[in-house]
């Protein structure tokens, strides 16, 4: 993809499968790199949120800065992968938070009716 103005070249990776024609003209965000020593762009964080979804399934856990790095940039989409906390609990680098106990709450509710 070439940007109009500065005339500079990105390697970038889209999520359909269109291949555009020679001068076709996109309107796109292209978001960063997830780690800034590759030259990989993202018209969305979509993409980013299913390879931290791929590395946290390959339990790549030499990933983590770059991922970490990521999520500082806010160039995620959590509802992928979760966030960063949730990540680093699947790929087993943190412990998760205990869960309140929720067992000796009663509740009480309201009731009504509607007509």
């Amino acid at each position: 993809m070439e940007e109009l103005f500065t005339q500079k070249q990105y390697l970038c990776s889209k999520p359909n499968r269109h291949i555009p024609s020679p001068g076709e003209l996109w309107l796109v965000r292209l978001f960063p790199p997830i780690d800034p020593r590759f030259d990989y762009y993202t018209e969305t964080p979509t993409l980013n949120g299913f390879v931290i979804s791929s590395l946290i399934r390959m339990e790549a856990v030499e990933a983590i800065e770059s991922i970490r790095h990521a999520f500082h940039r806010d160039i995620v989409e959590l509802f992928i992968a979760g966030n960063l906390e949730e990540v680093e609990v699947l790929m087993g680098l943190r412990q998760p938070k205990p869960r309140p106990n929720t067992s000796s709450v009663t509740h009480q509710g309201t009731c009504a009716t509607y007509s």
